[in-house]
């Protein structure tokens, strides 16, 4: 299942409906058809610009850039700054921002898909063809805060559009595997492991997300009714029974959407517990999306994000970008220590657009690519690379 699936199987559940796809649905293959045409034309112009890229087995070592002279330019080590890194400047350390390469040798493209709080960038790669189509998710990768610029492999293998989520905990890496023509896994890899990843469940539902934070991996079992934790890739696991879809996770609480109701499960002793606000039936029918922090939790839904504070319960409303409506886009939440990030993008194009919200203050700023945070680290695309920095507290 890739993201435009799964955003027609969060449709069908919130209307009801169980046959009628999307009206948008056919919009969306012309739209398609026409970004591989500029896509196609515009890739050989890409290419040439690149950094010059070093491959080592296994990896992808972003090289420095070349002056005009051809020469190596010790002064230019890292692409020039955009105008994403410029808007983000007052969230980040000025000092800090590192880079991570996203166009590789082989003409693929990573993407990020998942951000943990010490700074690992989990993500997977797509390729383009001559004729400008864009193909699946292909492989696992993996950067670290320490070496930034390396992308490790960790999965190969085929295009997998099981690869459409993924999870990143401390030092644990979640993805799922397509197995035969039906079957799903969820695989798992502690960090610095030489060994084979390890599968938490064999046959998990691919329709249904999982998470991970610190050291716990949290998904629903197949059955709907329970789910599943393990502690790290080879640790124990266990199952609490639950009702609804799990939405997001925050250690040692998981949140629950069943309808309108949202609750949230103490994994350790299994109390539920209703929160404080509740969306409204109408907001729960339009691409509801959710994130959860230690002591916030928040939801977007139609053109409107919601921010609850737990220790105080305070709500705060603010609007969303006119992508957050638009049935092209595919709507995600991130939370870290003092940001949160709204991401709408695009279900086939190669761009995106996210809101950035300051807890603290309440300041937000629109940004035209997307972002993730997770901890007190901000991940964000800046044209053909991504840049990472921490938020000062």
């Amino acid at each position: 299942m890739n993201p435009a699936e799964h955003r027609i199987t969060e449709y069908l559940r919130e209307t009801g409906s169980r046959y009628e796809v999307p009206a948008s649905l056919g919009a969306d293959i012309l739209s398609s058809v026409r970004r591989r045409r500029r896509r196609r034309r515009l890739l050989a112009v890409t290419i040439a610009t690149l950094a010059a890229v070093l491959v080592v087995p296994g990896t992808v070592v972003l090289g420095n850039l070349l002056s005009a002279r051809g020469a190596p330019d010790s002064a230019a080590h890292a692409p020039p700054v955009g105008v994403t890194s410029r808007m983000l400047t007052e969230f980040v350390r000025p000092q800090d921002p590192r880079v991570l390469p996203r166009l590789l040798e082989d003409g693929s493209s990573f993407r990020a898909i998942a951000l943990n709080g010490v700074g690992d960038v989990l993500g997977t790669t797509r390729k383009s063809d001559r004729s400008g189509v864009v193909g699946g998710p292909q492989g696992v990768w993996l950067a670290s805060w320490e070496n930034s610029a390396v992308l490790r492999k960790i999965k190969g293998g085929a295009e997998d559009p099981s690869l459409w989520t993924m999870a990143a905990g401390d030092r644990i890496s979640v993805w799922s595997e397509g197995v035969g023509l039906e079957g799903r896994r969820l695989e798992c890899v502690e960090d610095g492991s030489t060994s084979p990843s390890r599968t938490l469940d064999d046959r998990w539902e691919s329709r249904e997300r999982f998470f991970a934070d610190r050291d716990v991996v949290v998904w629903t079992r197949n059955d709907k009714r329970r789910l599943a934790m393990a502690r790290s890739c080879s640790g124990t696991q266990r199952t609490l029974p639950a009702q609804g879809q799990l939405k997001a996770l925050s250690y040692p609480y998981a949140y629950l959407r069943q309808g309108t109701k949202l609750t949230r499960i103490h994994l350790e002793s299994g109390k539920v517990s209703p929160l404080p606000a509740q969306p409204s039936a109408r907001d729960a029918a339009r691409g509801f999306v959710m994130a959860a922090g230690d002591d916030v939790v928040a939801w977007a839904a139609g053109s409107t994000l919601t921010v609850l504070h737990l220790r105080t319960q305070a709500n705060r409303w603010t609007p969303l970008m006119p992508q957050a409506t638009d049935d092209l886009y595919i709507g995600s939440l991130t939370v870290g220590d003092r940001l949160l990030v709204y991401t709408a993008t695009h279900s086939h194009r190669d761009e995106a657009v996210s809101l950035v919200y300051d807890l603290r203050t309440g300041r937000q700023i629109t940004v035209p690519d997307e972002v993730m945070a997770a901890g007190d680290r901000l991940l964000w695309r800046d044209g053909d690379t991504y840049r990472l920095a921490r938020v000062p507290g």
